[in-house]
């Protein structure tokens, strides 16, 4: 069997994730209401509900993309200065994917989709 890097990379980053979500209590819908609703609240912009005592450990992120930077950035806001954060990424910036339709409609360029790791290190302490 041929393993890649890249390979190697998405398997454990995919795991290391899975590990940190279901370590801060995700992973699963709340069966606590009897009709079968969903008591949690999925409004936009809410922010998962993190224990009184934060979250406390050293977390290095090999890889950074949307993905890697928005986990840095929740890890550091669920433990504050108890969690400590490392990105490792050879770019300083990423380009988001998000409103990329929007550029081949003129209403954004690409350099607007640009977003560097250096705002969010001083925005967030990492």
């Amino acid at each position: 069997m041929h393993f890649t890097r890249r390979g190697l990379l998405r398997a454990g980053t995919a795991g290391v994730l899975s590990s940190a979500l279901q370590a801060c209590g995700g992973g699963g819908a709340s069966a606590a209401s009897g009709d079968g609703a969903d008591s949690q609240d999925h409004s936009v912009g809410s922010v998962p509900v993190v224990p009184s005592g934060g979250i406390a450990g050293r977390v290095v992120i090999v890889g950074g993309g949307m993905a890697g930077a928005t986990l840095a950035k929740y890890l550091r806001l669920w433990g504050g200065t108890r969690m400590d954060v490392t990105l490792v990424e050879r770019e300083p910036q990423y380009t988001s994917n998000i409103m990329s339709s929007l550029v081949l409609s003129g209403q954004r360029t690409i350099d607007s989709l640009h977003y560097r790791y250096d705002t969010l290190r001083s925005a967030y302490g990492w």
